[in-house]
């Protein structure tokens, strides 16, 4: 560009004119509208940093939120499947070495171990296990058979905390579910549960139990031989009046 004054030529920038030494009004205008255009600039670039920052903490808290809550799901459906998963193991596992517990159980039950069939069964977790179906009946009346045992402990031992009414009754609730036991509650049971050797190991344990509330609660035969004849109030009480006579 040219002085407008002398026609000297100058630069854009050179705000007196070197020859004449007359202000170049287009470098002071040129250098003004620089200086203004740096200061909205600088603004602009300010307020893009900050919302920038602003932005990046709103998406780490977004994220960190997103990822909590998705880790919290996971945690509930992991923990809501958790039974699921076990029982799917478990049946796995029994799938893989039925032979197994098959041969032996049948060994306990010829045996007549009932406590040993309890056992077993609930270590190898074959209690509700659908490959076990034809031993269902006779895993749970030992399971029964076990709680008997257990009861009796209780009411036996002076030092339990159990009071002995209570002992008694829970006594009585659990002979009568192992009579009931010997008759299938259903046709569906009776199809699904109940086989030759289911029946006769159910018989022969009620018959074993009859013979121990006989002998713990000192019953007279000929009550016994009516017992389950008599009402669940009056059995109830029949052996409460047995065990107590005797303590006297």
């Amino acid at each position: 560009m040219k002085c407008e004054f002398c026609g000297n030529n100058l630069g854009i920038e050179d705000e007196i004119c070197p020859a004449c030494g007359k202000v170049n009004s287009f470098a002071k205008k040129h250098t003004g509208d620089m200086k203004k255009f740096k200061t909205r600039y600088d603004s602009t670039r300010n307020e893009v940093m900050e919302n920038s920052r602003r932005f990046n903490k709103m998406t780490a808290r977004i994220t960190i939120a997103a990822v909590l809550i998705a880790l919290i799901a996971i945690t509930i459906i992991l923990l809501g499947n958790d039974y699921q998963i076990k029982r799917y193991r478990e049946e796995k596992l029994v799938a893989k070495n039925k032979a197994e517990y098959v041969a032996t159980l049948d060994k306990l039950i010829e045996e007549r171990d009932y406590v040993a069939v309890y056992m077993y069964s609930s270590a190898k977790k074959l209690s509700y296990s659908e490959h076990m179906d034809d031993y269902r009946k006779i895993i749970e009346v030992s399971s029964s058979y076990w709680s008997f045992i257990e009861y009796t402990e209780y009411l036996f031992n002076e030092n339990s905390y159990m009071d002995e009414s209570e002992a008694i009754n829970r006594l009585a609730d659990i002979v009568e579910r192992i009579h009931k036991d010997k008759d299938p509650s259903s046709e569906w049971d009776k199809d699904h549960y109940y086989n030759e050797k289911t029946v006769n190991y159910i018989n022969d344990l009620s018959d074993h139990v009859d013979v121990l509330v006989q002998g713990y609660f000192h019953i007279s035969d000929e009550d016994m031989e009516h017992f389950w004849e008599l009402s669940e109030a009056r059995r109830k009480l029949l052996m409460e009046d047995g065990y107590n006579n005797e303590k006297e």
